[in-house]
């Protein structure tokens, strides 16, 4: 789910995982990330189970932003006005009409 205007919130058969942006400046985002469990870990399995996940939550985390920086350092030289995404990049149209519209004094 994405909450207008900067928090993703990914819901996970047992767990929620929330991302919240906060632009800095041009170039600068603040990311912070966490993952919301339905209860405190107290087995070793279960501790191992909820690290596995946040490992996994993590690295997803960190391959988003190295894309970011390399998308982020191909825009400075982009003359197109339009930009084709996948269809699984549903959150960045939907983005990109919420800023739209909240622009516009429509939202």
């Amino acid at each position: 789910f994405h909450i207008f205007p900067n928090t993703i919130v990914l819901i996970e058969p047992d767990h929620l995982m929330v991302v919240t942006l906060f632009p800095i400046d041009e170039q600068t985002t603040y990311t912070s990330s966490f993952m919301l469990l339905p209860s405190k870990p107290e087995t070793q399995k279960s501790k191992d189970y909820w690290n596995l996940n946040a490992d996994i939550f993590w690295n997803a985390i960190a391959e988003d932003n190295e894309m970011a920086i390399l998308q982020q350092k191909s825009f400075k030289g982009f003359s197109n006005t339009t930009m084709t995404v996948g269809a699984y990049e549903k959150l960045l149209v939907q983005f990109e009409n919420l800023v739209d519209a909240a622009l516009a004094g429509t939202l």
